[in-house]
C-alpha cells in the first residue's frame, strides 16, 4: 500500500491505518485532492483516518503524525482552558460561562442510519412481521428466564466480570449461570447471619496484610468524625456533574455539554475552564476518561478553589481502561514529619495511570493546575469509579511535579476526594498516600468495584468452580429448569396458593414457620405443583438453564492448580486509603467507620444480588452519606443533651429540679427505645433448630422444614414467583426493618415486580417504605404491611 504522507510503497507489515484523524495539510497533495472531492457522507465514514508508514524509525510518517496531532491537541487546550483562565484571572470575582455554541448541529450519516432503523421497525410492526420476530427472539433467548434470573440488574455487573474471568478458563454459555448461583449462595449466607451486626464484623475482622508498625487490624476509626462527613459531602455533587450534564442527541457533543455544565454550576459560582464530556483516545494511544476543570473565588465564604472532576465508566472505551490490568512502576514523593522529602516506589494500575497521564500531559492540564495551585487555589481532584482511581493518581502526579519544579506552597492543598475507587496501587504506595494525607476514599456497603482485582478475581474463580460442581448448584439448576418448563407449558399461568396438610398447618401456627423442600419438584406446599413438562417445551426455550456442572473432575483439579499459581504470581493491588466506609446495618440505619486499605472486607468479593449494581451508583452514595450525616449529628446532639441534663441533676436548683427530672425521664425513655430496637436481631430465615452450616455442606441435602414462612401470610416466601428453588429464595426473602420478622415480597412491598398471569407479564406492587426516626433510621425502609399500618404519624426528637 502507499503511504498517504510520503507516497512511498510499503508492505503490509510496514504500513498501518491510523486510529485518529490526520490533518489534511500533512497528507501528500495527491490525497488532499481526493479528500476535497469526497462528499459529506464519505468524509463522515472515512473520518480522515489514513494509511501511514510505520517502520519503527523515529522519523517514519506515523511517528511524525502522532507528534503533530499531540501538539494540535495542546494548542486546543491553550485556546480553551488558557483563554478562559486568562479571562478569569483578569477579574477573579467575575463569573465566566461558556457561550451558547453558534454552529448548528451537524446531521451525520450515523444519526440518519439510526432514524432509518426506527422507521424499519415501525414498518415491520405495521406489516405484522414484528410479531413473528419478537416471538422468535423470545423462544431463542428464553427472555423470561433471563429476566427472572437477572432481575436485580446483575447483567450490567456480570458482563465486565465475565470478561475478566475468561483468563481463568470460565467461559461459555454456563459462565453466567455459575456466577448467578454463586451470588445466590452469598446472599443466602448474608441473610442467615443474625447474631452479629455489620459494625462488629468490621471491627473484629483482621486485616488481609498484617503489619506491626501500622493498621494492625485494618481499622483506623470506629466511626467517621462529623467534620469528615461534612467535608466529603461537599464533593458528592461535583462527582455527579459529568453524569448529569450530558445533553440528549443531537446535542451530545463536547461544546454543547460544556455549555450546559457551565449553566448548571454557575449558581454555585463555578467557572468552567475546560470540559471533555466523553472518553477519548489520544493520537499516542492513551485513553482518557471524561473530565472538567472548574474554578471559583468566593472570598466571603470558601476562598479560592479549583476542582478537576473525572467521570466514571459509561462507554466501551472506559471499560477498556479498566481491563488494562497490567501494572507499571510508580514513584511517589511526599514530605515526612521532619519536613524532608522521602519517596515510596511501587506499582499502579497501568490503564488508569495512562488515563491520568493523558489528562495531565496529553491535554496539557498539568501546567494549568500547577498555576492555579501556585496562585493559592486549593486544588481538589474528584472522581467516581474509574474517575476515582484516575483522580487519586493525578493528585499524586501533581505533588510529584511540585517537588520537581521546586514550587513553594503547601502540598496538602492538593488533595483528592474519590468515591468507589478501584484497586489501583500496591500496599507501600497506599500506605504513603495515607501518611501524606493525599486523599479520602469513600466506599459504600457491598460495592464490588473497589474489590475487583486480580487476587480477588482468582479467589472468585476458585469459588465459582468449586460451587459449580457441588450437588447444591446442580439441585438449584434442576429445580429452576423444571419450573421454567412448567411456566411455558402453562402459558405463564400465575402461581396460586395451595392448601397445606393439617399437620403442616399446625406447624405453621407456632413461631417456627416451616416449609417443604423447594428443590423437590413433587412437593411445593404454597405454589403451583411443578410437573415434569420439559419434554413438551422447545429445547431452545430452556437451553439457557442447562446444568452448570459441565466439566470433569480432572479438568477442575488442573484449573484449581492453575488458579493457585496465578493468584500467587499476581501483584496485589489495593484501593487507596484512608477509606471512609459507609454501611447499612441490619436495622436499616446508616453508619460509618474509617478503614485502611488492608482491611479484610476488601480482600474478597461478595456477590450480593440485591446490592451488586445499586451500591455503586452515585445516587446511592449521596443518599447513604446524607443519612449517615443526619444520624451522626442526631446522636451527637442527643448525647450532648443527655450530658447536660446529667450535669444539671448533679447540681440542681430547686426551681428547675422538677423540669430536669421530667426531661431526664423522657430522654431515658427515648434512649431505651432506640437501644432496645437497635439491639434486636433480625429473625433468621431458617426454621428453628436448623444450622446454616448444614445448608451448604456437601453431605447434606436440603430436606423439608428448612426455611421459615412469611410471618404475615404464613406462606412460603417464594409462592408468587415462577421459580421456587433456594437460589430464587435469595432475592425474595426479606426482613421487616421495624419488627425484623421474615416476610415475603407481597407482604412487604417496595415497588417490586412479580410475575403476572401470562407469558412475560408482570405486576408492579405498591411502594410502602417508611422512615423509622424513633429507631434512628431516617431513610424509607422496607417494612411489613402490619408495621406500616402501625407507624406513628407524629415524630418527636430529643
Amino acid at each position: 500500500n502507499k503511504c498517504r504522507m510520503c507516497s512511498k510503497l510499503f508492505c503490509s507489515n510496514c504500513i498501518v491505518k491510523s486510529n485518529f484523524p490526520i490533518p489534511d495539510y500533512l497528507l501528500n497533495i495527491e490525497f488532499q485532492t481526493k479528500i476535497s472531492q469526497q462528499n459529506d457522507a464519505q468524509k463522515d465514514c472515512d473520518s480522515h483516518k489514513q494509511y501511514l508508514c510505520s517502520c519503527g524509525m523515529k522519523d517514519d510518517c506515523l511517528t511524525v503524525a502522532i507528534a503533530e496531532c499531540m501538539e494540535i491537541l495542546k494548542c486546543g487546550t491553550q485556546n480553551t482552558c488558557g483563554v478562559y483562565m486568562d479571562m478569569f484571572f483578569i477579574n477573579e470575582c467575575l463569573l465566566v460561562t461558556f457561550d451558547l455554541p453558534s454552529s448548528e448541529v451537524q446531521d451525520s450519516y450515523a444519526t440518519k442510519a439510526m432514524r432509518y432503523s426506527h422507521v424499519a421497525s415501525i414498518v415491520a410492526d405495521i406489516s405484522g412481521f414484528s410479531t413473528a420476530y419478537n416471538a422468535a427472539k423470545f423462544v431463542y433467548m428464553s427472555s423470561v428466564g433471563y429476566n427472572i434470573l437477572l432481575k436485580a440488574g446483575m447483567f450490567s455487573v456480570a458482563g465486565p466480570m465475565l470478561e475478566s474471568l475468561k483468563v481463568y478458563g470460565i467461559t461459555g454459555p454456563n459462565a453466567i449461570l455459575r456466577l448467578y448461583y454463586l451470588s445466590c449462595k452469598h446472599t443466602l449466607l448474608n441473610k442467615m447471619e443474625t447474631n452479629r451486626t455489620i459494625r462488629s464484623q468490621l471491627l473484629q475482622s483482621n486485616s488481609s496484610q498484617e503489619s506491626e508498625d501500622s493498621f494492625p487490624n485494618g481499622v483506623l476509626g470506629a466511626s467517621c468524625p462529623p467534620e469528615l462527613l461534612d467535608y466529603i459531602s461537599e464533593f458528592v455533587g461535583p462527582a455527579q456533574w459529568l453524569y448529569i450534564a450530558t445533553l440528549p442527541p443531537p446535542h451530545n457533543e463536547d461544546k454543547w455539554n460544556g455549555w450546559y455544565l457551565s449553566r448548571l454550576i454557575s449558581r454555585q459560582g463555578w467557572t468552567v475552564l475546560m470540559c471533555v464530556n466523553e472518553t477519548t483516545r489520544l493520537p499516542n494511544g492513551q485513553k482518557c476518561p471524561a473530565f472538567a476543570l472548574v474554578v471559583r473565588n468566593q472570598e466571603a465564604t470558601g476562598g479560592r478553589e479549583a476542582m478537576l472532576v473525572i467521570r466514571g465508566s459509561q462507554s466501551t472505551m472506559d471499560w477498556a481502561i479498566n481491563f488494562d490490568e497490567e501494572v507499571t512502576e510508580f514513584q511517589y514523593w511526599y514530605v515526612n514529619d521532619n519536613g524532608s522529602y522521602i519517596s515510596s516506589t511501587g506499582q499502579v494500575h497501568r490503564g488508569i495511570h495512562q488515563g491520568a497521564l493523558g489528562i495531565l500531559d496529553g491535554y496539557n492540564l498539568r501546567p494549568y493546575l500547577l498555576k492555579l495551585w501556585g496562585r493559592g487555589y486549593v486544588t481538589t481532584i474528584v472522581g467516581h469509579s474509574l474517575g476515582a482511581g484516575t483522580a487519586a493518581l493525578i493528585a499524586a502526579e501533581l505533588r510529584n511535579s511540585c517537588r520537581e519544579n521546586a514550587f513553594d506552597g503547601t502540598l496538602t492543598s492538593i488533595k483528592a476526594v474519590v468515591f468507589s475507587s478501584p484497586a489501583i496501587v500496591t500496599d507501600n504506595l497506599a500506605t504513603a498516600f495515607v501518611q501524606s494525607e493525599l486523599l479520602v476514599n469513600v466506599i459504600y456497603g457491598n460495592d464490588i468495584v473497589p474489590r475487583i482485582s486480580k487476587r480477588n478475581m482468582a479467589t472468585l474463580a476458585k469459588e465459582i468452580i468449586e460451587f459449580g460442581d457441588s450437588h447444591l448448584s446442580a439441585e438449584w439448576a434442576k429445580a429452576d429448569r423444571s419450573d421454567l418448563a412448567n411456566y411455558f407449558t402453562n402459558l405463564g399461568k400465575a402461581a396460586a396458593i395451595k392448601h397445606q396438610k393439617n399437620e403442616e398447618s399446625s406447624a405453621n401456627n407456632d413461631d417456627s414457620k416451616k416449609v417443604e423442600n423447594l428443590g423437590d419438584d413433587s412437593c411445593l406446599p404454597n405454589a403451583v405443583v411443578v410437573e415434569d413438562a420439559a419434554s413438551s417445551v422447545p429445547e431452545t426455550s430452556i437451553s439457557a438453564l442447562e446444568s452448570v456442572v459441565d466439566t470433569v473432575a480432572t479438568e477442575n483439579e488442573k484449573k484449581q492448580l492453575e488458579l493457585e499459581a496465578f493468584k500467587a504470581a499476581a501483584v496485589v493491588l489495593l484501593p487507596p486509603g484512608p477509606i471512609a466506609f459507609i454501611f447499612k446495618e441490619i436495622t436499616g440505619a446508616y453508619e460509618t467507620c474509617v478503614l485502611s486499605h488492608r482491611h479484610q472486607t476488601f480482600a474478597r468479593m461478595e456477590l450480593m444480588l440485591e446490592h451488586a449494581v445499586e451500591d455503586h451508583r452515585m445516587f446511592t452514595y449521596r443518599k447513604a452519606l446524607e443519612a449517615a450525616r443526619f444520624r451522626t449529628r442526631y446522636l451527637s446532639q442527643y448525647k450532648q443533651q443527655e450530658k447536660q441534663q446529667q450535669d444539671e441533676l448533679t447540681h440542681p436548683s430547686i426551681h428547675r429540679l422538677r423540669a430536669s427530672c421530667s426531661i431526664k425521664a423522657e430522654l431515658l425513655l427515648r434512649k431505651s427505645s432506640i437501644v432496645s430496637k437497635e439491639s434486636r436481631t433480625r429473625q433468621s430465615i431458617l426454621a428453628d433448630g436448623v444450622k446454616s452450616d448444614s445448608i451448604f455442606s456437601s453431605s447434606t441435602s436440603t430436606s423439608s422444614q428448612i426455611w421459615r414462612n412469611c410471618s404475615v401470610c404464613e406462606l412460603d416466601v417464594a409462592w408468587p414467583y415462577m421459580m421456587h428453588s433456594d437460589a430464587n429464595r435469595a432475592t425474595v426473602t426479606h426482613n421487616c426493618s421495624k419488627c425484623h420478622a421474615v416476610v415475603c415480597t407481597l407482604c412487604a412491598p417496595v415497588g417490586d415486580k412479580i410475575p403476572g398471569d401470562g407469558l412475560n407479564q408482570s405486576i408492579q406492587l405498591r411502594d410502602l417504605r417508611i422512615a423509622l426516626p424513633n429507631m434512628g433510621v431516617f431513610e424509607p425502609q422496607r417494612v411489613c404491611i402490619p408495621c406500616y399500618f402501625e407507624s406513628n404519624t407524629t415524630i418527636s426528637l430529643p
